[in-house]
């Protein structure tokens, strides 16, 4: 099956992409956790124990698990050739990411040293590992694209995030100097603006026309964007320009993104109020203001409470509203897709996850988001902000296993019926 250029012949089995997704709601769930218990000492720096590790629950735990299971699904698809040994990398590849995730929240938590090391060491054999692997199949891949592009940028991005966060976290456990605690800027950027944001617009450029129904991006936007944000983060690496200037540029570079997919959103072919186009359009919104906040804080530094809401935005205005919103597309379309190559007729993509559903749980997070924005003021909202928090993503996986529920169900109706029209043989039984 094609289109739009697509392989989705090439399209992996979907207990592949469906382990990460199904995953990342627990970090969600151990994020709020922290949340409702230590929000108040969470809201007095962004540097405090309970904040890093929170912000790191929901990156390299909720974000990551998400993020890995959707490359093992476009990378494919987009490319045009399989991932080789794709099962066995993703069955030892996740208890990796699981586990290092888990060690480096409990390090930052409960200052537990041995968790830095552990945690430095998940991440270089996983990392390490899933990056060669995924570099040898775009190499092997003769298509050619903005995605393809900025797929490649987003894995050197991803290399460099966990090289420079092991380093750090080897210094935090005491075996290499505190010198490398310095680099935490282009961590969090290479981090944030290398990996995330290249990653979630190069999986835009088909998800959002395909999708949300609009007209597609701009193909030199589409294909410099990545090009321009890995120009700017060598440059700041090699100290060609100061952390200063880089954040001004990676800011505006989010900013512009953001008002392009809003626009792109605003004239979209067909008029669409769905949920989905809800979750993209707040997570665009809120991506224009971190860009915004972003370049006040280097400009003018010193507003703590302006840093915390801008942790806030990122994480949950625009990782947590993107990244639902495109489960809430891609595991009904790779169901419906399964399905489709083995029966004739289907359930609808809208039956594995419905619109009332996916509504629902816009307006829970909405909700979760209009408690929390003003928490760095007022930090006692962090227990009701939390709550909203773990109840979302409690509601993200009942959705996710009831979309996998509707697959077997299909699935088994399926062989029943065909059991019952066999006729028996001679012994009684079905033929």
């Amino acid at each position: 099956m094609r289109g739009a250029g697509l392989s989705f012949e090439q399209a992996p089995p979907v207990s592949i992409p469906l382990r990460f997704f199904i995953a990342a709601p627990f970090f969600g769930m151990l994020a709020a956790l922290v949340l409702i218990v230590d929000g108040e000492r969470l809201f007095m720096s962004r540097w405090s124990a309970p904040a890093l590790t929170l912000t790191h629950l929901m990156t390299v735990g909720f974000m990551l698990q998400i993020m890995v299971g959707a490359l093992f699904q476009v990378l494919p698809v987009a490319g045009g050739s399989g991932v080789r040994g794709q099962g066995a990398l993703a069955l030892a590849l996740q208890p990796l990411l699981v586990g290092g995730a888990c060690a480096l929240a409990a390090a930052f938590m409960f200052d537990w040293s041995i968790g830095y090391s552990l945690s430095a060491a998940a991440f270089a054999t996983g990392i390490g590992v899933f990056v060669i692997t995924i570099f040898i199949s775009l190499w092997r891949s003769e298509a050619q694209g903005a995605t393809l592009t900025g797929l490649r940028i987003a894995l050197v991005a991803l290399a460099m995030t966990v090289a420079l966060g092991g380093l750090m976290a080897l210094a935090r456990a005491g075996l290499l100097d505190v010198a490398w605690l310095a680099h935490v800027g282009l961590h969090v950027a290479w981090g944030l603006a290398g990996w995330a944001l290249i990653l979630i617009a190069a999986v835009a450029w088909l998800v959002v026309p395909m999708f949300l129904q609009t007209n597609p991006y701009p193909q030199r936007f589409a294909r410099g964007f990545g090009v321009v944000i890995g120009a700017i983060l060598l440059a700041a690496t090699a100290g060609l320009i100061d952390v200063v200037l880089a954040t001004l540029l990676l800011a505006a570079a989010a900013a512009v993104f953001a008002a392009v997919t809003l626009e792109l959103l605003r004239r979209r072919q067909r008029a669409a109020n769905n949920a989905i186009g809800r979750f993209w359009m707040l997570g665009m919104l809120c991506l224009v203001v971190v860009g915004v906040l972003s370049m006040f804080e280097v400009l003018a530094p010193g507003h703590v409470e302006l840093a915390l809401l801008a942790g806030v935005l990122i994480l949950g205005g625009v990782a947590m509203s993107l990244l639902i919103g495109m489960l809430y597309k891609i595991v009904p379309f790779i169901l419906w897709l399964k399905l489709r190559n083995h029966y004739r007729k289907v359930p609808s993509m809208n039956q594995f996850i419905g619109e009332f559903a996916q509504a629902r749980h816009f307006w829970l997070h909405l909700a979760m988001l209009v408690v929390l924005v003003p928490a760095p003021w007022w930090s006692p909202l962090a227990v009701p902000g939390g709550i909203l928090m773990f109840v979302s993503s409690v509601l993200l996986l009942a959705n996710l296993v009831g979309a996998l529920r509707t697959l077997r169900s299909f699935k088994a109706g399926v062989t029943a019926a065909t059991l019952a029209a066999t006729p028996p043989n001679s012994a009684g039984e079905p033929q």
